[in-house]
């Protein structure tokens, strides 16, 4: 492949990305880094001189009162969304499409065993432990292609009665949802949400 020079507006687009960047990494890293790097050393129950309150204390503890707290209100947030199996519902809404009527149950069904094989409840819990631990939840959607073996049967040619039974390998659309923790995320500092 060869090498193609950008253009102009290329390297003007680059630019500005760029500058915005850097200005909300600016802004992150000055209203946010100091309070998250103490809120994870608080978490992992790791002492540094930083967090001394009063220049006459000696002691080296950190109490995992804090990490309790967060694990306690980790686990209501859980069970809340979790506590009662399901956690989606879908409504038929009776509008079939193309008078083909669609079957919500075989739908919602099917989404369920998808959310368990690309563990979402899995994701999901990790984010809300980096919401609890710096105030801010944040997933990744990654939607990607990939291989799967299913049991198949196949008959053997020239034998009647006789079958083949093994894996074939087949694509399969994954949709992942990856944890991202705030300090490798860059927001507008003038977003609302």
């Amino acid at each position: 492949m060869e090498f193609q020079e950008p253009t102009d507006s290329d390297k003007e687009l680059v630019s500005f990305v760029v500058n915005h960047c850097d200005r909300w990494r600016d802004y992150r890293d000055t209203n946010h880094l100091s309070d998250w790097l103490e809120f994870e050393r608080i978490f992992n129950g790791e002492w540094d001189i930083q967090d001394k309150t009063r220049d006459s204390e000696r002691s080296r503890i950190v109490t995992p009162a804090t990490q309790q707290a967060v694990e306690t209100r980790h686990a209501e947030i859980m069970e809340a969304i979790f506590g009662q199996g399901e956690f989606f519902d879908i409504q038929d809404d009776i509008r079939d499409v193309n008078n083909n009527p669609l079957d919500v149950a075989a739908i919602k069904a099917q989404l369920m065993e998808d959310f368990k094989i690309d563990k979402i409840r899995k994701s999901i819990d990790q984010i809300e432990l980096l919401a609890e631990i710096y105030g801010t939840g944040i997933g990744e959607i990654i939607v990607k292609t990939e291989k799967v073996y299913v049991p198949s049967t196949q008959p053997i040619p020239g034998q009647v009665g006789q079958a083949a039974i093994g894996v074939v390998e087949q694509d399969r659309i994954g949709v992942k949802i990856v944890p991202v923790n705030p300090r490798n995320f860059l927001f507008d500092p003038n977003g609302t949400s």
